[in-house]
Order: C-alpha cells, then sequence, then structure tokens
C-alpha cells in the first residue's frame, strides 16, 4: 500500500510509526463539472484546456491572459513564494530583500504584474503557460552586501517568505511564463483523531504518473531533525482522486528524552506527466489542519 522512509539532514535513525496507512484511488470516466466562473465556450473558440476540472465553482481563476494559452500548454503545480538578492547593510543582520520576484515552488514565473499573485501567497496553485527563459534583471538602486553566515540545517534555505525546506526532487525548469494561474483546491487534508488524511484530485487533464504523496514530519526538539512517510499512488488519472492517512505524530524508539517526538509538518506531491512540472510543498498549516507537538 505504501512505502514507508526516513531521511533526515545529520540523522538517520528508525522511528516507530502509527500502523494506519490507508491509499485509495479511483478514476472517473466522467471529469468534474465546469464551475460556473467560467464563461460558455464561443462558437468557433478554442477549447479550455482546464475548463472541465475546474469543480463546483470552488477554484475560479485568479488571472488569466489576454493572449489565451499555449497550443499545446505546459502546467506547473507548487506553492507560491518569492525569490530575491539578499542585502545586510554593513554586515548587520538586518537582512533585507532587493529584486523580489514571484515564484510557484522554485520555479520563476512572470506574465501578470506581481502583485496579481499577492493573494494566493504562500498556499498552493495550479498555473498553465510554458517554459521560458528568465528575464533579464533589473538594475538594483544599491550594491548587495553580505549577510552574515547563519547556523541552520543543511536542507533549509533562506527566503523573502521565511525559512523554507528543500526536497527532492527539483524541478526541471526554471521560469515559467504564465497565461493563468488559479488557488489548487484539489489538494486538500482534514484531521481524523490522531491522524491526517490527506485528498489529491488530479487537476489538469493528463494523467499523471510515478505518483506519491509524501507526509514530512519535524522534531519537536531544538535543531530538529525530520522523517517522511510516502504513500505510493502509481498512476493518477484524470479526475481520479487518491488519499493517505498518516499518524499526527511519529516516536523514535530508544531516543533519548526530549528528542524522540516528530510532528507531521507538510505535505509533498511528487509526479510526472506529458508536459506538467510539479514543485509543491505545502504546509499543513496552509491546507488548514494544525499539528502541534505532544506536551511534555
Amino acid at each position: 500500500m505504501g512505502r514507508v522512509s526516513y531521511d533526515a539532514p545529520m540523522m538517520r535513525t528508525a522511528l516507530v510509526l502509527a500502523p494506519l496507512l490507508l491509499v485509495t484511488a479511483c478514476a472517473s470516466h466522467d471529469p468534474p463539472p465546469a464551475g460556473p466562473a467560467q464563461p460558455p465556450a464561443q462558437p468557433g473558440a478554442a477549447p479550455d484546456p482546464l475548463a472541465a476540472v475546474i469543480a463546483d465553482g470552488k477554484a475560479p481563476w485568479l488571472w488569466r491572459g489576454d493572449e489565451g494559452d499555449p497550443a499545446s500548454p505546459s502546467y506547473l503545480q507548487g506553492v507560491v513564494g518569492q525569490r530575491g538578492i539578499s542585502h545586510c547593510p554593513e554586515g548587520t543582520y538586518d537582512r533585507q530583500w532587493l529584486a523580489l520576484r514571484p515564484t510557484i515552488g522554485r520555479v520563476g514565473v512572470s506574465g501578470p504584474e506581481d502583485s496579481v499573485l499577492d493573494p494566493v501567497m504562500d498556499t498552493p496553485v495550479l498555473a498553465i503557460g510554458k517554459p521560458g527563459m528568465t528575464p533579464e534583471q533589473r538594475p538594483l538602486s544599491v550594491t548587495p552586501e553580505m549577510c552574515p553566515p547563519m547556523q541552520m540545517r543543511s536542507d533549509w534555505t533562506e527566503t523573502p517568505r521565511g525559512m523554507r525546506i528543500t526536497r527532492e526532487p527539483r524541478p526541471s525548469i526554471s521560469h515559467f511564463e504564465l497565461s493563468a494561474v488559479r488557488p489548487l483546491h484539489e489538494l486538500q487534508a482534514h484531521p481524523e483523531g490522531d491522524h491526517i488524511v490527506v485528498t489529491l484530485l488530479n487537476p489538469i487533464p493528463v494523467a499523471l504518473r510515478d505518483v506519491e504523496l509524501h507526509v514530512h514530519y519535524e522534531g519537536c526538539f531544538g535543531k530538529p531533525g525530520s522523517t517522511i512517510e510516502t504513500t505510493e499512488i502509481g498512476e493518477l488519472a484524470v479526475g481520479a482522486l487518491a488519499s493517505a492517512r498518516v499518524p499526527r505524530h511519529v516516536t523514535k524508539s530508544g531516543a533519548r528524552p526530549g528528542r524522540e517526538s516528530f510532528r507531521a509538518f507538510s505535505v509533498q506531491l511528487v509526479a510526472e506527466g506529458d508536459r506538467v512540472f510539479v514543485d509543491l510543498d505545502v504546509g499543513l498549516g496552509a491546507l488548514g489542519v494544525e499539528s502541534e507537538c505532544p506536551d511534555r
């Protein structure tokens, strides 16, 4: 049903996991109906490649370009964030960020005004468009000064939106030209007692393969280690639903007191598909699920 693996920077230990893990996948021959936010197709107009999978009007387009979608569109899924150039005047710890640009996952994006993505910052989205060249950097008004190095875990990365954890695999593209973007409501999570249930509906008109749902756990102690529970889905057809039921907390057997507890932290989607790019790792808090460390 699934594979449990463990991976933590500077730490590789066996964990005792709750034995409950549920995986389901079901395909539907009929795609979900288009939401009412989508205008009816005009005679002779090119078909909307995503209209059939915007279900129940829950996720209208946040933005669509006037030029329409590419003839052979590509799709990108990830959490909206920012990148920039760090700047610490006179070598202080007063970090500033220059040349801010939006990203989806670790992929730079362009198309709409940057402010268009502000309402969905730090949340998962689905974008349509095509891979492109990274735009030329605009001239800076100041010369960046190097910031003092921070003591942090090897998989931590400082960003304008705060610390991010590097996940593998990395995306195969560095930039994506948007023609449309909307919230990704098809990825959901909800608590169920001592467990968390994660569900994913394939939101694009392309079958996905080698699909895995990763739930990442962070340690409930200083400079925490991490671990991962992986649910193997395999192929996920258009409109198919997959789910995983995982524990909120896991415990490391034989650890010294205070370093044995881990809490569920984020959900990552790993998948491949024709013209599909996935760099999606979303904190459970952004999905409405709080997973605090147990009381000591």
